[in-house]
């Protein structure tokens, strides 16, 4: 067993009797009220056996393209064309871990 968040979505997801690709994101609320996103150190650092709260939350994740990510063809081109018709927007669930 591989202790990284991918492997840390799949089991939650396992026993959610949900799908691991509907998890777009996972964040740990600690008792301050800050959310911390959830990376493969700090999964590493989780005591074995530690009990959390798992709330899922419905999201809709941002676009995939940014406007740094494209060309620079068709960022000169961008007022002349839109490309924003070939935009998906991704829905699934934030998982929000409080322990």
């Amino acid at each position: 067993m591989r202790r990284d968040s991918k492997e840390l979505v799949t089991s939650i997801a396992a026993k959610c009797n949900m799908e691991p690709t509907q998890i777009l994101r996972i964040v740990h609320v600690n008792q301050k009220g800050l959310t911390i996103t959830v990376d493969d150190s700090l999964v590493r650092e989780l005591p074995e056996g530690l009990d959390m709260i798992v709330e899922f939350c419905a999201i809709t994740a941002p676009p995939a393209k940014r406007e740094w990510d494209k060309p620079v063809d068709s960022v000169l081109d961008s007022e002349e064309t839109s490309t924003e018709q070939n935009v998906i927007h991704s829905e699934g669930y934030e998982l929000r871990l409080i322990f």
